[in-house]
């Protein structure tokens, strides 16, 4: 059985796959699959998923491995997503003690990555695959590739777009440059996620993820701006106007209590 190495792995993908992002996370999955053994067997691939999540994006990188090696094995059959009966949502107002929080020197590029995904709704690895050309500061528009190897445009304040020329132009970037890199990092993504869970524990945000960032940016929208569900797809480029329904069902219990007021 072939041998799984990062580097021959990567050029692998690179000739199948055009989008960096989805290079990306199949790296990464790679490097966590590679925890459990460096040879694709029917069992490793069962453990994997023993302690990592059998969801689209997992399966989707396993089976990318397989092909590498040229083997038939397959993921463990997907039951399904559990139903979601609730969904509990970052504040705006802990959204911004977060910021205060690593709105330093020393976290500067941390703080940005923060920002811009709470002012865009970015993913994480649409963040890491902006280059300093895909600021456009004329229009206050970012663009680049996203999920499903869609070019997406996304509209930031003034604001957000001063700061990051004086960003650019303190690190002195290139427009070819990465617009944020980690030094000497291969996996940008995991070493935000592990700094944005330790900011979110010393603010009280139990288990802050960057996608959070994300869903308090709807959640946001919804409550505080008075979005309806078609503008929030929009906004997200959710493909599905289901996977945007999580906004309408957070706000029943607020709905009722006002209804309790009212009639009271």
């Amino acid at each position: 059985m072939k041998k799984i190495t990062i580097s021959e792995y990567e050029q692998y993908l690179k000739a199948v796959y055009s989008n960096p992002n989805t290079i990306q996370q199949y790296l990464e999955i790679c490097d966590r699959y590679m925890r459990v053994n460096d040879i694709v067997t029917q069992e490793s691939v069962n453990k994997f998923f023993s302690y990592f999540a059998n969801n689209t994006i997992n399966r989707a990188g396993i089976k990318a491995i397989c092909e590498y090696v040229g083997t038939t094995i397959k993921p463990p059959k997907y039951k399904g997503r559990k139903k979601i009966k609730s969904y509990k949502f970052v504040t705006v107002d802990k959204i911004n003690e977060l910021l205060d929080l690593i709105d330093t020197d020393e976290t500067s590029m941390e703080y940005l990555i923060t920002y811009l995904m709470f002012n865009t709704g970015l993913r994480l690895s649409e963040v890491f695959g902006l280059k300093v050309s895909s600021v456009d500061f004329k229009s206050l528009m970012v663009s680049g590739i996203g999920k499903g190897n869609k070019e997406f445009e996304e509209a930031i304040t003034k604001q957000m777009a001063d700061l990051l020329f004086d960003y650019i132009d303190e690190e002195q970037l290139d427009r070819d440059n990465k617009l944020f890199k980690y030094a000497h990092i291969k996996f940008p993504n995991k070493k935000y996620w592990r700094f944005i869970k330790a900011k979110g524990n010393e603010v009280g945000i139990i288990n802050m993820t960057p996608h959070k960032l994300r869903h308090s940016l709807a959640y946001f929208l919804r409550k505080n701006c008075g979005w309806d569900l078609a503008e929030i797809k929009v906004k997200l480029r959710h493909s599905d106007i289901s996977t945007t329904q999580i906004y309408a069902t957070a706000t029943k219990e607020e709905v009722q209590e006002k209804i309790r007021r009212q009639f009271s």
